[in-house]
């Protein structure tokens, strides 16, 4: 890895930022046709480095992995744990209403590109303009050395290893069936099956490199109690969603947003469900789950205001996918910044003003759907 790592600094400047739109846009469109979100936290051990070594922080590997797949969930074209089943409940088609959702994601995409590689140009011109810039860091990303290495055989057989790896596991989770690809099988795989699959590529990548056993079992120690952290903040994080099921505060808080968005205008009607949906998804931030609650009904009161049931389903993944973009209770994000260890408030901090920048497209996007239905 830490020969891989020094390619991006023999690059010219515009082939490492090509390859940065490359990456977010790759990320986007997972989060777009598949809904990902908790299978990124297995890439940051690898974006991670990649940048620092390319002379950046680890804020930019966070803005390649978080806002890439996040503004693709938000902007889902046929992603099935969104997408799918909102529609299902409104009972619609799903490709229904996917012509504004992709001129919607290629806005994003170019958004979060923008955003991200201006910051990654003031850190590589500048340290001190990092927002990590006063944090002494002792891991081993900040300990990496450089210096010209070559690759040898094994550590080729070894990145061939490392990346077919992650190239098996974004085919085994995506479910191909549900969008209507029957070429090829739907694996069905989530996270027993994608544990097996990196503790076997482990177990090969150590092999190969003939690593004896007790270096093997230190290493793989090693990286377990990294993850028990990250275990113990994603328990909480979902606690708080159980919290606020079983204490019947979901329902109160729907009733509410019945009465506050009967009777209006077309436009009104699809920012104000917008609104409603960011008060809902803070609460319940799986984007399946907030489906399930919300859909039927808000699909009967699009009719009422003359406004298509795809519309409103854009509204809530909308609003879905900008709360988990910055929200405590998104999973996938305390992981992956507890991973980096990335202060959660320095993060909050860089990334407010894109998230203002999103709620403002994604109000232009809704409105202009909404006058041309009307």
């Amino acid at each position: 890895m830490t020969t891989s790592h020094e390619a991006p600094k023999k690059r010219q400047l515009p082939t490492v930022y090509t390859l940065l739109f490359i990456i977010i846009a790759l990320f986007a469109l997972g989060g777009s046709t598949f809904g990902m979100a908790e299978e990124t936290v297995a890439f940051w051990a690898l974006i991670v480095p990649v940048m620092m070594a390319a002379g950046f922080d680890r804020m930019v590997a966070a803005g390649i992995i978080l806002l890439g797949s996040g503004v693709g969930v938000l902007a889902s074209t046929v992603n099935p744990f969104a997408t799918g089943i909102a529609s299902g409940f409104a009972g619609i088609p799903i490709g229904e209403g996917i012509g504004l959702r992709v001129i919607q994601w290629l806005l994003l995409v170019i958004f979060a590109s923008w955003f991200v590689m201006r910051y990654a140009r003031q850190v590589q011109q500048d340290k001190s303009r990092s927002v990590l810039a006063d944090i002494v860091y002792d891991d081993e990303f900040s300990q990496m050395k450089s210096g010209n290495l070559a690759f040898s055989g094994k550590q080729k057989l070894t990145m061939l290893v490392f990346f077919g790896t992650f190239l098996l596991m974004i085919y085994a989770v995506v479910p191909w069936s549900d969008l209507g690809i029957d070429l090829l099988p739907t694996l069905g795989w989530w996270f027993d099956e994608l544990s097996t699959l990196f503790f076997s590529a482990s177990i090969l990548i150590a092999l190969i490199n003939r690593m004896p056993e007790s270096n093997y079992v230190a290493t793989f120690l090693n990286g377990a109690r990294d993850l028990i952290g990250v275990a113990l903040v994603v328990a909480v994080a979902r606690g708080i969603y159980v919290v606020m099921e079983y204490g019947v505060i979901i329902d109160t808080i729907l009733h509410w947003a019945e009465g506050l968005v009967s009777g209006l205008s077309s436009s009104v009607f699809i920012l104000m469900a917008y609104l409603v949906h960011i008060i809902l998804s803070f609460f319940i931030p799986s984007t399946s789950g907030l489906a399930t609650v919300s859909m039927p009904l808000m699909g009967p009161l699009a009719d009422f205001s003359g406004i298509s049931r795809d519309l409103v389903i854009t509204a809530y993944q909308s609003a879905s996918g900008w709360i988990n973009l910055f929200a405590p209770t998104a999973a996938h994000l305390v992981a992956g910044l507890a991973l980096a260890r990335i202060p959660y408030d320095r993060f909050v901090r860089w990334v407010l003003p894109f998230i203002i920048g999103v709620a403002l497209i994604t109000m232009a996007v809704l409105v202009t759907g909404a006058l041309l239905h009307g």
